[in-house]
């Protein structure tokens, strides 16, 4: 096996995992007839644990990968996924938890390279261990593909692996305990786990033009009404709703603050699980305390604290991308010239 530095740049546009421009899915609207703002309720008492899950990527080269007569593109890349655990109530203090980073060489057209070792340098770069890691495309932009999928099945389970069952929270009244937030829409069909995704941007269309209007007069801490879906495309459903964080400036567009929250749905529409209906009636109050500020964050108030906070550790965590790269372009050097 030979890797040869690619001449595509690694910083290459990078993917957007946005969801698509308007969907043909039907709604169905859970809460009765009348389509206008919810106040939120306080958060329960009961609730002791809150996660919020997220992860990034980093992609420091492509390379192509030359073993007898085959040809595959590839890549040098990493991941970093992990959790912040807070308490709804600040009764203690929030901390990082469930760290996890990987490096990995991605190939493409389902081949299996080997790991790759670059010893460490003295002062300049720590030991780089890249894990094999297979893709069944091989296009050039397979291998960040490959990194973005990973990154998100890992998150996933992670959320996963932290939620509570619907089954755990469905007796009255419900003592709802611990709850998990992940960053972005959730791309697993788990109707049984009681995890919800915040999608920060608004690019998606979902509702009908005349309850579409509600969303530019909601008041921060207000959501819509529950509605359910399915993705075009997706067999799997959907439950969400939309909260305003905060006040915008009278200049930002009207979706400004605004997010939309989503959680697993059975995939025929059924009864509104009385589990949802009450995480949505204080999801306003309880994201608006962890909403970021403008001073702080560009992309306040969607991006929450925890998240920004998480995102600066992963990112540590992931290395310097210059000396990375530098390591990466030495070690190729090294072994087309063994002697030099």
């Amino acid at each position: 096996m030979r890797l040869r530095l690619d001449p595509w740049s690694a910083d290459q546009p990078q993917i957007q995992t946005l969801e698509p421009r308007n969907t043909r899915s039907e709604i169905h609207f859970m809460e009765g007839p009348d389509w206008q703002a919810i106040p939120c309720t306080p958060i329960p008492h009961s609730l002791e644990y809150v996660y919020i899950v997220d992860g990034t990527r980093q992609l420091y080269a492509n390379v192509t990968i030359e073993d007898q007569d085959r040809l595959v593109f590839g890549g040098l890349g990493a991941i970093a996924t992990g959790a912040v655990e807070l308490h709804p109530h600040g009764l203690r203090p929030a901390k990082l938890s469930y760290l996890d980073c990987q490096r990995l060489l991605v190939a493409g057209g389902g081949y299996v390279p080997q790991s790759l070792r670059l010893s460490p340098l003295a002062g300049q770069c720590p030991e780089l261990l890249f894990s094999p890691h297979t893709e069944r495309d091989n296009e050039i932009h397979t291998p960040l593909n490959g990194l973005q999928n990973m990154m998100l099945h890992i998150e996933q389970q992670l959320s996963h692996d932290l939620s509570s069952s619907i089954e755990e929270v469905s007796v009255h009244p419900i003592q709802l305990k611990s709850l998990v937030f992940q960053d972005g829409r959730l791309r697993r069909d788990n109707p049984e786990k009681l995890v919800f995704g915040i999608v920060k941007t608004q690019y998606t269309h979902f509702l009908p033009p005349a309850e579409q209007q509600l969303l530019a007069q909601l008041k921060p801490r207000e959501r819509t009404p529950i509605f359910y879906f399915k993705y075009e495309g997706e067999t799997y459903a959907r439950y969400s709703w939309y909260v305003r964080l905060a006040a915008m400036p009278p200049y930002m567009q009207s979706y400004g603050g605004l997010v939309r929250v989503e959680a697993y749905a059975p995939p025929e529409v059924e009864d509104l699980p009385p589990a949802i209906k009450l995480v949505a009636d204080f999801s306003g109050e309880l994201l608006s305390r962890l909403a970021s500020e403008s001073f702080k964050d560009r992309r306040a108030p969607q991006n929450l604290i925890p998240t920004g906070a998480l995102e600066k550790e992963l990112k540590r965590r992931l290395g310097a991308k210059d000396i990375v790269e530098r390591r990466i372009r030495q070690f190729l050097m090294e072994s087309l010239n063994p002697t030099s």
